[in-house]
């Protein structure tokens, strides 16, 4: 049958006893919605700046650890949340949780680092622009369903928003929203429940 999710305050795992990989979602409960006009896009624009650095690793350690875990890290965005997420075999799978958390919690913007991940977005945002299915769906459909409002605009954001973002706005917004009462993790995979608790 289907696995039963065991809820915790702010924490769900799912035991798999069959999977080889547990996935670790550790989410903000904070997406392109909850942005004001001002700031549209800046939640997909911190989940750009997600396993750079932090006090405690550059980036080639945060590689260099997950990898010798034989996991991966990923992040992504949508109305609704950030989440920034760590795959790894489940025998390994704690052993990486450290990276994923701080990366999250303590991540450390470098000037240099911060304007190489605006690029990355702007062409991003250029590519979704040129994209037909893309264009249709964000430009067109969502605005004529529900108006001019954050839930209908562009999760990556509008180019002269993201030209105008600065590192006190970054660093701000996660001051205000990146807290425990906005934070959920979920684990799924055989690793044991144990993981949530470190």
């Amino acid at each position: 049958g289907q696995p039963r999710a065991r809820r915790l305050p702010r924490r769900f795992h799912a035991p798999l006893p069959t999977a080889k990989k547990t996935v670790v979602m550790l989410g903000v409960r904070l997406g392109s919605a909850s942005e004001p006009r001002r700031l549209s896009g800046i939640s997909h624009f911190i989940e750009h700046l997600a396993f750079k650095s932090t006090p405690r690793f550059s980036c080639a350690e945060m590689a260099r650890r997950v990898d010798a875990l034989g996991g991966s890290l990923n992040a992504f965005t949508d109305t609704v949340a950030t989440v920034f997420e760590l795959r790894a075999p489940s025998a390994t799978v704690t052993r990486g949780m450290p990276v994923l958390c701080e990366s999250v919690v303590n991540d450390r913007f470098d000037r240099r680092e911060f304007e190489r991940e605006r690029g990355v977005v702007l062409t991003e945002i250029t590519g979704n622009l040129e994209s037909p299915d893309d264009y249709a769906r964000t430009h067109l459909y969502l605005p004529a369903i529900f108006g001019d409002v954050p839930f209908a605009r562009p999760i990556d954001g509008r180019p002269e928003v993201v030209r105008r973002l600065t590192l006190g706005d970054v660093g701000v917004w996660k001051a205000r929203h990146y807290r425990p009462e906005n934070a959920v993790l979920a684990v799924a995979g055989s690793c044991d429940r144990a993981v949530m608790d470190d």
